[in-house]
């Protein structure tokens, strides 16, 4: 919602109205499009590249766009964000992370990205990867075992979290298996989410939480869309949403912004 708010913004100041569509919309009366953490094979997002409709994507997607389609991608560096993580972790004393990721075999490829960083990341610092993929909306049960055989079996002394609000919602469930995160204590147990969010994460002590300033994202989203519709690109055109890490510590807080 945060990135939508940035794109009705960035809409409204150029004078555009922004509209919302659904995975069963079929015609598109539109100047152009704005698609979010499309999956490989989405049928709306076909119908729109047949449509020949200005498009950006927000995350990169696997349909390659025909060729006079006017498009352009802009994403995160999510390979940096997760390096950043680990090396904050890293500093403070973590030796064991773990991984908590989407299940993601037809994108989006945000997921893809950030487990394979882990991997990679482990594997340069010569330890196992212990990671668990879970689906889009985990219930409880789901969630609860994940963390049981990392804090147990994996013996993990941190677990990263890629899909947002899964750190907030492993909190109490962490408590309840002996272990207390406190991002400020100098051997405890961590916990990280690489997405972080605004009401359940950010601002947590319990929690090292990323700010991906998804308003602004939606911002440059929308303004590269309008770059797109308006002046057509001979190719496709591709662009990063920044993320500013950096890490400010202090006594009271140690909150990556």
């Amino acid at each position: 919602m945060h990135f939508a708010f940035g794109a009705a913004d960035a809409a409204a100041s150029v004078g555009r109205d922004l509209t919302l569509h659904t995975r069963t919309s079929e015609h598109f009366q539109v100047d152009g499009a704005l698609v979010i953490d499309a999956l490989d094979d989405d049928p709306v997002v076909d119908r729109m590249l047949r449509a020949a409709i200005p498009i950006v994507f927000a995350g990169r997607s696997g349909p390659l766009p025909l060729p006079a389609q006017p498009v352009g991608t802009i994403e995160i560096d999510h390979r940096a964000v997760v390096d950043f993580v680990l090396e904050q972790l890293k500093s403070t004393g973590t030796r064991r992370p773990g991984y908590v990721g989407l299940e993601s075999p037809r994108g989006p490829h945000w997921a893809a990205d950030s487990k394979s960083s882990f991997e990679e990341w482990c594997l340069r610092e010569g330890i196992e990867p212990h990671m668990f993929l879970l689906p889009a909306d985990p219930n409880e049960d789901e969630l609860f075992a994940a963390l049981e055989k990392l804090t147990g079996e994996c013996a993990v002394d941190a677990i990263v979290f890629g899909p947002q609000g899964l750190a907030g919602r492993a909190l109490p469930m962490l408590h309840a298996l002996g272990r207390t995160p406190d991002v400020n204590s100098e051997h405890g147990f961590r916990v990280a989410s690489l997405a972080g969010d605004p009401v359940s994460e950010l601002g947590s002590s319990q929690i090292f939480a990323v700010d991906l300033a998804p308003r602004s994202f939606g911002h440059e989203a929308m303004d590269f869309l309008v770059e797109v519709s308006t002046s057509p690109p001979s190719e496709p055109l591709h662009r990063f949403h920044v993320a500013d890490l950096h890490r400010t510590v202090d006594s009271s807080d140690a909150q990556p912004s």
